[in-house]
């Protein structure tokens, strides 16, 4: 039986998939509908309990992360953090979310796929 968490993470991760696979065909973007597809794929897998997936959303969640930070460290090169610190912070709040909801995501499925050892 999967536990209420991992069904939770699935439907996240499903979510995401089909909203990055939408957004991909919308704006002809070829890079989100391939994490769309990623995504929708290792939700399926996560679901059939399958140990590649972890492997899969491991790298999603990264990337999501390291775009975020990338994005940050442009904006605040192009000086618009310090100039509307005010507008950062509410524009950040939203990427620091996913940041901290992805860690969140490796945590549960790598002790999903590692659970602790007996101590006997």
């Amino acid at each position: 039986m999967m536990s209420w968490v991992i069904q939770l993470i699935v439907l996240v991760v499903a979510a995401y998939g089909g909203y990055a696979l939408g957004e991909g065909v919308n704006n002809h973007q070829l890079i989100w509908a391939v994490f769309g597809i990623a995504a929708l794929a290792s939700a399926w897998g996560l679901l059939r309990n399958s140990r590649w997936s972890q492997y899969v959303i491991y790298m999603i969640a990264a990337m999501l992360t390291i775009s975020w930070a990338v994005g940050v460290w442009r904006l605040t090169a192009e000086g618009w953090v310090r100039d509307h610190p005010t507008d950062a912070v509410l524009a950040l709040v939203p990427g620091a979310v996913s940041v901290l909801v992805s860690v969140a995501l490796i945590l549960a499925i790598f002790k999903h796929f590692h659970p602790a050892k007996s101590l006997r």
